[in-house]
């Protein structure tokens, strides 16, 4: 019984579908006859009884008149299956008839566009919508429609009729106008001077920049070419120029060049030019950009001349002047660097700090480590030095020269080094010079320290400055007790007056005071010591050479008092031998007068 009920039902099955392939074959056939026009009318059996579409016949003079519509038509069903097309909307979309029929029209348009077709074609469902896509041919060529949709009646094959005109022109042409406006209101009230120059006669027009630029009016360069404002000697190149672009070989061009202002004055111009051309690529006119750059030609006109000053006074500068960059290679330098540092020019370039030619070292002869070169210095401190003596010993002769350096680092916008500025000024003259007054020094130490006579160096406001070991032991101080303490200390009032007035007399002509002179002074038991002085004068020091006469004026007082007392005896004597005289010549005159002859002979 169950076997029966299978066979049954396989028998069932195969006659329903037997009979759905033959409707399906119908349908097909009924459809591709459709397509080609090959049936007028179909009926279709439905819920309320069989209808009928009219697809030729009564719909002939309608279809006539769509086909010659200058817009393009077409009928879709709700899932936008398009069922008919007129030529036109065929040629709009750049397909086939065949290819369009049974196509969805969601399909004709780009990804960008079908969220705007599906919100339109919803509502020519419900009812007449309207709006603008953008359609992209195969050939990728952009396309502006407008679309009308408008809902079928029941009884008209399909459920939405679309409408399509082509405004692509109207759009492209209101583009222009605004493109236009747009480039009118740049063109005219551009800050930079703009001109549009005619090919065929170089006439201009001018924005009201340009026109400023050169001190004309519009009215007036307008009534001139190019040619005739532009600076003869730029005429040739401007030319070539205008020539390159009409040939196609350059598209644009960008120079600098100079126009001649009203006034006759030079104006330095960057200009910038296009050519414009028609859409058959004939040229058209020049646009040009034009920026007045006569400050900045100026300017670098200065500057040129500044660094030809700078670079002249480098050049013959006396100071050595070397830039290295961070990594302490040479980067710039002056000839009189190179003839200090014992290099070429080929050795100089690039040279870094750490090589095994340089010989630097310090004052006392020792060699210097790298890290204590000036450059080195610079860049591990951040921070400039100055007056730092070194000897520098020149590869080629071996030639050891004493320089005086400064260095100093320039920083970048970001707070680094960037470069190292050192400078350094020959002062083996002068060194050699120190090195003998040094030499000299010593001499005069060893002279004056070793001298038999006591000496005193004297600064002009009296204080002690040096003293040699005779000093001390002729004053009895130490050289701590009289070094830094004025010489009138030591001076008794009856002197002090006197050599007071001697020190100011010599200090303004060393001429108009005694360089040789007696005094006295206290030493340090504060006995009276005389003394001769020596005095004279180096660059207003007083050197003082001092012989004590202590002994010899006792002497001398000792002396003077025995001749005192030899004169007194004398004065005595004399008057002793005075009054025997006398009495002498009494007696002889009584002799002779009592008739006797003289007893005395008297000599007057």
């Amino acid at each position: 019984m169950a076997n029966k009920s299978v066979s049954e039902a396989k028998k069932q099955l195969r006659s329903e579908n037997e009979e759905l392939r033959l409707r399906l074959t119908e349908a097909e056939e009924t459809l591709y006859a459709i397509r080609n026009g090959e049936v007028d009318a179909i009926v279709v059996s439905g819920a309320e009884g069989a209808r009928i579409f009219s697809l030729t016949s009564a719909e002939t003079p309608y279809r006539i008149m769509v086909e010659e519509m200058h817009e393009g038509a077409a009928t879709l069903m709700a899932d936008t299956t398009i069922i008919h097309c007129n030529s036109r909307f065929a040629k709009m979309v750049a397909h086939t008839t065949e290819q369009i029929i049974g196509a969805r029209f969601s399909q004709l348009i780009g990804e960008n566009e079908k969220s705007a077709f599906t919100r339109l074609f919803n509502s020519g469902l419900a009812g007449k919508s309207s709006g603008e896509i953008i359609f992209l041919s195969p050939e990728n060529e952009v396309r502006y429609f407008h679309l009308s949709f408008s809902p079928l009646p029941p009884e008209v094959t399909g459920d939405v009729c679309v409408i399509v005109s082509d405004f692509t022109e109207r759009k492209q042409a209101e583009e222009l106008r605004i493109s236009e406006e747009k480039y009118k209101s740049i063109f005219e009230q551009s800050v930079i001077g703009k001109l549009m120059t005619s090919i065929s006669d170089g006439k201009m027009k001018v924005n009201k920049a340009f026109s400023e630029m050169l001190g004309y009016s519009e009215t007036e360069l307008a009534a001139l070419n190019w040619q005739s404002i532009t600076h003869p000697e730029d005429l040739k190149h401007d030319q070539k120029t205008f020539s390159l672009l009409i040939s196609g070989e350059k598209e644009t061009a960008r120079w600098e060049k100079r126009y001649i202002h009203k006034n006759g004055k030079i104006v330095w111009v960057d200009i910038s030019t296009t050519i414009q051309r028609d859409k058959d690529n004939n040229p058209l006119f020049f646009n040009t950009s034009i920026i007045d750059i006569s400050e900045r030609k100026q300017a670098l006109k200065e500057l040129q001349q500044s660094e030809e000053r700078y670079r002249s006074l480098l050049t013959n500068l006396e100071t050595g002047i070397v830039v290295h960059a961070p990594d302490t290679s040479i980067i710039m330098y002056n000839l009189r660097a190179s003839e200090l540092l014992g290099l070429s020019e080929d050795q100089m370039k690039g040279r870094l700090a750490v090589n095994p030619d340089w010989k630097f070292i310090h004052p006392d002869g020792v060699s210097m480590q790298i890290d204590e070169y000036p450059v080195n210095r610079v860049i591990s401190s951040g921070k400039a030095f100055s007056n730092m003596v070194l000897g520098v010993i020149q590869p080629a002769g071996k030639t050891l020269v004493w320089l005086t350096v400064n260095g100093f680092p320039a920083y970048d916008d970001r707070g680094e080094i960037s470069e190292v500025i050192i400078s350094f000024i020959d002062i083996s003259e002068r060194k050699q010079a120190e090195d003998d007054l040094t030499e000299s020094n010593n001499k005069f130490r060893a002279i004056f320290e070793n001298n038999s006579a006591s000496m005193a160096i004297i600064l002009p406001d009296t204080t002690i400055l040096m003293v040699n070991d005779e000093y001390c032991k002729m004053s009895g101080y130490t050289r701590d007790e009289v070094i830094g303490t004025s010489w009138t200390r030591q001076i008794p009032p009856e002197d002090l007056e006197r050599l007071k007035e001697y020190n100011r007399r010599r200090l303004i002509d060393p001429q108009d005071a005694p360089d040789k002179y007696e005094f006295t002074f206290y030493n340090k038991n504060g006995e009276i010591v005389h003394s001769l002085m020596s005095i004279s004068i180096f660059n207003r020091m007083i050197i003082a050479s001092f012989v004590d006469i202590t002994e010899l004026k006792q002497a001398e007082a000792d002396l003077l008092k025995k001749m005192d007392e030899l004169l007194q005896f004398q004065r005595l004597t004399v008057g002793r031998e005075l009054k025997m005289i006398e009495l002498k010549k009494e007696i002889n005159e009584l002799l002779k007068g009592s008739g006797k002859e003289e007893k005395y002979r008297i000599v007057e």
